[in-house]
């Protein structure tokens, strides 16, 4: 692993909430924002962050209602407009000027489709879990369409990578059938011995699809 310095205490009132943060390198850098899942927090990127803050500034928030961030009672706070709004407001808050690269998993890849379908223009790139069973991202027949803040167009108009463990037994590879046709720019590389939790258990091949895909 990298020898780069993982600083914890970071915070910001956005939104209406305090999310706390780490963050790897100079805020100088192009940002690069990665969002957990459930049930974890800012710490299943520590990997990634001390690999890209060499060349980036990488953040991971720990994201509403989770660890040292704010717990708002009331259950419509979680809604999936208020996480959307988090990452908007977090972006602001660490001075991002132009676009810069969104990377999720699991619950925070859901909330990264969403925020790129409503907020494409400061992306640069997506990375994502693509969680067709939160109802969040194209429809399947049959299904009621999906709950995201969007004006109709279910499409990611950014270039998007998807990285998929094929051991995984809650997101089954099937979810990518037909992905293609919602996301025009999109790449898939599959780890045929990762499961959900590919990104704690092959962090180098994570980080190498990462590398590659960013460089273009």
């Amino acid at each position: 692993m990298s020898s780069i310095n993982i600083f914890e205490g970071n915070y910001a009132l956005v939104n209406c909430v305090r999310l706390h943060f780490a963050s790897a390198g100079e805020p100088s850098r192009p940002l690069i924002l990665f969002l957990h899942g459930f049930p974890e927090f800012w710490y299943a990127w520590n990997r990634q962050l001390a690999e890209f803050g060499a060349t980036h500034f990488a953040v991971a928030p720990d994201m509403r209602g989770y660890n040292r961030s704010s717990k708002p009672d009331d259950v419509c706070a979680y809604a999936v407009k208020h996480l959307v709004e988090d990452v908007c407001g977090l972006a602001r808050q660490l001075g991002c000027a132009g676009r810069f690269t969104l990377v999720g998993h699991d619950w925070g890849g859901a909330v990264a489709w969403a925020f790129a379908i409503a907020h494409p223009e400061p992306l640069e790139r997506l990375v994502i879990d693509y969680y067709r069973a939160a109802r969040i991202g194209p429809p399947v027949a049959g299904e009621p369409a999906a709950s995201i803040p969007a004006s109709g167009d279910l499409r990611v108009m950014v270039p998007t990578l998807v990285i998929w463990g094929e051991r995984d037994h809650a997101l089954l590879p099937g979810n990518l059938n037909g992905l293609d046709a919602f996301v025009p720019d999109l790449r898939i590389e599959r780890i045929p011995e990762g499961s959900h939790w590919v990104v704690h258990e092959k962090p180098q091949e994570v980080n190498r699809f990462l590398r590659q895909f960013i460089a273009g």
